[in-house]
């Protein structure tokens, strides 16, 4: 990939700013700069929301091609340095979503001055069941095992009781979406 993005590059686009710059070109900036560790993650987070900040279908289809070769050191650097409001999104785009992510994303520390942490939790649930339903069964295994994520059983519990009354209600009322 970066030999790709070598050749295509012309000599003004490293002097173009990030925002400026096509997403694979900010997302080898964003590889690079995780990997020489030169910025802190307070340091790279906006750079990370500038990438992940489309509302555009077509964008989500462009990132999600742009992550689809991505290594597994640099989404775990990504999930380091992501705040808990982009993640749900990070997590639509990435490759695959297995349960050492999935445990990550759920590790992401909450800001202080949040004032409805459940939404986030349960955008964050959303974003796992909608990639990958069956990594909660996974997680839920390991949790009996180790106690990975002490938190995570209240919190999945409620998840499980809002999927159950979503399909309830799918079920009442097939038409309405």
């Amino acid at each position: 990939m970066r030999q790709k993005v070598k050749a295509k590059q012309k000599w003004y686009d490293r002097y173009l700013p990030f925002i400026a710059q096509p997403p694979e070109l900010q997302l080898n900036w964003l590889v690079t700069a995780c990997r020489k560790e030169r910025l802190t993650s307070a340091e790279l987070t906006p750079y990370l929301r500038l990438l992940l900040s489309s509302d555009n279908v077509e964008e989500d289809d462009d990132l999600r091609g742009v992550l689809a070769n991505i290594r597994e050191d640099s989404v775990s650097s990504f999930l380091d340095i992501v705040e808990i409001y982009d993640l749900p999104r990070l997590i639509s785009c990435l490759p695959a979503i297995d349960a050492a992510i999935a445990l990550r994303a759920m590790a992401t520390v909450m800001p202080s001055y949040e004032k409805n942490h459940q939404k986030l939790v349960d955008q964050v649930f959303a974003a796992i069941n909608k990639r990958s339903p069956l990594v909660f069964g996974e997680i839920a295994g390991r949790e009996d095992k180790g106690g990975l994520a002490p938190h995570f059983r209240n919190n999945i519990d409620r998840f499980q009781k809002i999927l159950a009354d979503e399909e309830f209600l799918r079920a009442l009322y097939p038409h309405a979406s």
